[in-house]
């Protein structure tokens, strides 16, 4: 089985992805993953989770959850480590300046 390593900031977007949570792990899991979740706590947490997931070589896909901030730290812990991971996107920012320039939908 395939694993994925979601990390998400439940706090973005005044909280979407706390009621979408369930249904977005449901599709995960319908593909063929085995999600471990991670929902960041402080400023660079997001980074550290990413650099953890890349490290460990347990994962096969990050994903991220939250704004424009959230991505960025992700990017970072990916960059700093020097991951091939492969990255998924979903936008749940107040803003998401990055999702909304590549047409990603918010839904």
């Amino acid at each position: 089985m395939k694993k994925l390593y979601f990390i998400t900031n439940l706090q973005a977007g005044k909280g979407v992805m706390r009621t979408k949570l369930s249904a977005v792990l449901d599709i995960f899991t319908a593909a063929g993953y085995e999600v471990t979740i991670r929902p960041t706590q402080a400023r660079m947490d997001a980074a550290a989770a990413a650099e953890y997931a890349c490290l460990s070589g347990q994962f096969d896909l990050i994903v991220c959850s939250g704004g424009d901030g959230t991505l960025n730290e992700v990017v970072q812990g990916l960059m700093h480590s020097r991951c091939p991971l492969p990255l998924g996107y979903i936008p749940c920012g107040s803003t998401n300046d990055f999702g909304r320039s590549l047409q990603i939908p918010t839904d």
